[in-house]
């Protein structure tokens, strides 16, 4: 007696359906630790500018880690990596702009004590909602990829109280007493 191909999905289906799942768990992908990742298209200057902008944007704070410790020069190098030559070539030049800022104001934008270095940034980021010059079109660039790379980190997620990204066996459904459907 031959199987149609409807009855071999219906087959099928349910032995998915049936599968026990009590084996489920989560793998956790192996991470990098911070101090030894390699920059894998930015050079080693221009990764430590990224690394102290990211401190400067997204600082630590009591709950949480700052972008740079959350990973988000990492995330942005390696989404470089991927990127065509146009945007690679941006975000060099950009952070080389950066650093140049910097030495106009008497040294490396890496070797500013916090004060000064966050008073450069203020000074690029004054004009964000208009940029004009190619470093504060670059800061622009920066700061919507520095959020989106610290937002996308478990640091990130966990700063918004987001508890997500997890298997569960079933879901009841929406208990809140104004969402209950009438007469069930």
């Amino acid at each position: 007696m031959p199987v149609d191909r409807r009855e071999l999905f219906r087959i099928v289906g349910a032995g998915l359906v049936a599968q026990d799942t009590s084996g489920q768990h989560e793998h956790r992908t192996p991470t990098t630790k911070q101090g030894d990742y390699e920059p894998r298209v930015l050079s080693a200057e221009q990764y430590a500018i990224l690394q102290r902008l990211l401190e400067i944007l997204l600082p630590a704070e009591e709950n949480s880690l700052s972008a740079r410790d959350a990973g988000a020069g990492r995330y942005i190098d390696t989404t470089l990596k991927y990127a065509d030559d146009k945007l690679r070539q941006t975000w060099t030049s950009g952070l080389s702009a950066i650093d140049q800022v910097a030495r106009t104001a008497g040294q490396p934008f890496t070797k500013m004590d916090p004060a000064t270095a966050t008073e450069i940034l203020s000074r690029v980021a004054h004009n964000e909602l208009q940029p004009a010059t190619e470093v504060e079109k670059f800061f622009v660039l920066f700061k919507r990829a520095a959020i989106d790379a610290y937002y996308l980190s478990d640091a990130g997620r966990k700063s918004l109280g987001y508890a997500g990204d997890t298997a569960i066996r079933e879901f009841p459904g929406c208990n809140h007493p104004e969402h209950k459907a009438k007469g069930v």
